[in-house]
């Protein structure tokens, strides 16, 4: 048998004091969970619960068995050659339990259909925009899955955070969306539907919210552009407002501060980049709006999402939290935060 070196890796907390906080979030009616189960797809191949593994050292993809408390075992590796032997990056599953990959290196994201055979196959690498780092499965549509194109960043480049094919001509970064077609395993792979481009740089992530808009944030930008997510409308995929998270009273406390400049939501050139750093974005299934936090403005944006208006703000100066997630229920936002260099 085959020996197979991998890195493995080891969770632990950092030398250092770590702290937590929680925020309130308060609401006159509770929502639906934000906790996506996938669905199993019926098939004659393989029935078990599967975990995938990336190994980061030989940039494999392995597939485990899970069966109970014994029993679990390996399955297969998909080969490096298969993913044209760029490292693998962050993973999603679908509705109809397709898995897709990203691929930064080569611009493209895999499919794998782990149900139709006896072990987990290799479909295809569907072309994406530059430098996919984050990809989402959307909330409203389980079988629609959106890539983050952070763009270029080869060194000494002259076009840091843009999209080189799809958005040589405006810059910026830019929104791959992919679909199941509505077939599970054993189908047609998955398809890509097209990309947007959002005008701005800088790395993105994204939040989804219940009236089926798409909030991608972009950090260097210090912007987020709102998609349309709604498959039944002309505007599907487009980009139809931006919100410009550009404050003065933070700006004009840093050392290098950026103008405000007014800005127009639905125009087409790029707004002035500012240093409101956003980077963790969220949606609250108690309150019906989406949070941002700005770690270069240490300050979390509530944004309704109907009007595009910024409701509220949390300002975190003073504190050491840069990142969050959110409760299931949506009633808290969970900061972390470090107040001693590890």
């Amino acid at each position: 048998m085959e020996t197979r070196k991998r890195n493995i890796f080891i969770s632990s907390a950092r030398t250092g004091a770590l702290g937590l906080a929680l925020v309130s979030l308060a609401a006159c009616n509770s929502g639906e969970t934000t906790t996506a189960t996938p669905t199993s797809g019926g098939s004659a191949g393989n029935t078990s619960a599967l975990v995938f593994v990336n190994n980061t050292g030989d940039k494999t993809l392995t597939s485990v068995a899970l069966k109970g408390d014994s029993g679990n075992s390996v399955v297969n590796t998909i080969e490096a050659a298969e993913f044209e032997n760029a490292a693998l990056g962050d993973m999603q599953v679908s509705k109809e339990d397709w898995v897709f990959v990203n691929l930064a290196a080569a611009n493209k994201v895999a499919t794998i259909d782990p149900l139709t055979a006896a072990t987990p196959v290799h479909e295809a690498n569907l072309g994406t925009g530059t430098r996919p780092v984050h990809l989402y499965r959307d909330r409203n549509d389980g079988e629609v899955i959106w890539i983050m194109n952070d763009g270029d960043n080869a060194a000494g480049t002259t076009t840091p955070g843009d999209d080189l094919i799809n958005c040589a001509a405006s810059g910026g970064g830019s929104v791959t969306v992919a679909h199941n077609s509505h077939l599970g395993p054993g189908g047609s792979p998955p398809t890509v539907l097209g990309t947007t481009c959002v005008l701005a740089d800088g790395h993105k992530v994204a939040a989804f919210a219940e009236n089926k808009r798409v909030f991608v944030s972009s950090e260097t930008a210090g912007e987020i552009a709102v998609l349309d997510g709604d498959e039944t409308s002309t505007n599907y995929r487009k980009m139809i407002a931006r919100i410009d998270l550009c404050k003065t009273s933070k700006e004009s406390t840093l050392p290098t501060p950026a103008t405000c400049n007014p800005e127009d939501a639905t125009g087409t050139t790029a707004f002035t980049p500012n240093n409101a750093a956003p980077h963790g974005i969220r949606w609250s299934t108690l309150t019906k709006k989406v949070y941002s936090i700005q770690e270069g403005y240490g300050e979390i944006a509530e944004i309704d999402p109907a009007t595009l208006a910024i409701t509220k703000t949390f300002d975190l100066a003073g504190t050491p939290y840069t990142s969050y997630g959110i409760s299931p229920d949506g009633k808290y936002l969970l900061l972390r935060g470090e107040t001693t260099a590890p």
